[in-house]
């Protein structure tokens, strides 16, 4: 297993001004992005390491008429940068079977980079519906180099298309699912649907697990809980709509963690039954060997 070192770096300015909006989509993308010496990233080097986090801003909506557009561009100048921290992600393989492991959400491949530098023959299918910005992404920030296998075997397959589309193909198919759908900074609303996990989850093959990214806290009021209201800090899950749906898709098996406020406090969701901390904490390096041991499992307070 190798070890995990992410150096931060910025992009030069002239290769910057040509990453523009998508025309299709109306998203404006920003990325802290990150060097990877094993696969020759060429970019203005800073000289201090950094957690691996991705800067983006998404609004998936589009119009046909100028208001909604204008609509749209006062939007995308209003609206804040979302935190994801892709580092968490790094960790699945370690607690799933072998076998191939999918990215809903590839973006720019900061997840997809991690995962290969530390796992380099890992078997990675990556899908994003935006294919301009995959395109982009190619050019400047090396996703290409990942779909050349690694010297081990590890490699990044890409698709374009819809997650939710019907795929005879992925039944049982993945060891692992990283699930990261956004769309204007919320979690896309398929995802707090309960019918959506109880499909998807016949793409994974025994004992395989989802990671999810499940945003932040609902704007709902107390009454949206009735009985099930939470209790306590560790009852806080009950406020995201997405591990609720979740925890009825996967009664008693689904854990959760809440990322800290300098990374946005994004609620993350596992599934399958609470791994054994210290032996996760033991196949992962460097912080996450701590970070693996905050995992909670899903199960209201009495």
């Amino acid at each position: 297993m190798a070890s995990l070192a992410v150096t931060e770096f910025v992009i030069n300015p002239a290769s910057a001004s040509r990453l523009i909006s998508n025309p299709i989509t109306n998203n404006t993308f920003f990325f802290f992005c990150f060097c990877f010496p094993k696969r020759g990233a060429s970019l203005l080097l800073k000289s201090h390491l950094h957690s691996a986090s991705r800067f983006r801003k998404a609004n998936a909506t589009t119009s046909s008429s100028s208001s909604d557009q204008y609509d749209q561009r006062q939007q995308q100048e209003e609206e804040n940068f979302q935190v994801v921290t892709a580092d968490e992600f790094v960790s699945l393989p370690a607690i799933v079977p072998n076998g191939p492991i999918a990215i809903y959400g590839l973006g720019g491949g900061t997840a997809a980079h991690l995962m290969l530098d530390l796992w380099p023959s890992l078997k990675l299918e990556g899908w994003e519906i935006d294919e301009i910005l995959i395109d982009k992404v190619r050019d400047y920030f090396g996703l290409s180099d990942l779909e050349k296998p690694t010297a081990t075997g590890g490699v990044l397959q890409v698709h374009i298309g819809d997650v939710f589309s019907p795929s005879e193909d992925a039944s049982g198919r993945y060891a692992g699912i990283v699930v990261d759908l956004f769309s204007e900074g919320k979690v896309l609303p398929q995802l707090e649907e309960v019918a959506t996990w109880l499909k998807l989850k016949d793409r994974l093959m025994p004992n395989g697990r989802f990671m999810v990214n499940c945003g932040g806290i609902d704007g709902v009021s107390d009454m949206t809980y009735g009985a099930a209201r939470p209790k306590s800090m560790n009852d806080v899950w009950m406020h995201n709509s997405a591990i609720r749906a979740l925890s009825e898709a996967f009664p008693g098996k689904v854990s959760w963690k809440r990322m800290p406020e300098r990374n946005g406090e994004n609620f993350l969701a596992l599934t399958g039954l609470l791994p054994d901390l210290s032996s996760w904490s033991a196949a992962v390096p460097g912080h996450l060997s701590e970070t693996v041991k905050k995992w909670k499992p899903c199960a209201p307070s009495q």
